[in-house]
């Protein structure tokens, strides 16, 4: 496992992902609000998965 910190760096970089595809989504730009909330979950998985 990596360091602590590095994990909570990952899990904030998530939660803004999240917020950033909120936002475009409200505005009507769901193609990109698709893409921020994918890369939100493939960063979930390999934080789950290798660090």
């Amino acid at each position: 496992m990596i360091n602590t910190p590095f994990r909570a760096g990952t899990a904030a970089i998530v939660v803004a992902l999240f917020g950033v595809g909120l936002v475009l989504m409200s505005r009507g730009q769901l193609m990109f609000a698709g893409l921020s909330f994918l890369g939100a979950s493939i960063l979930i998985y390999l934080r789950e998965s290798r660090l």
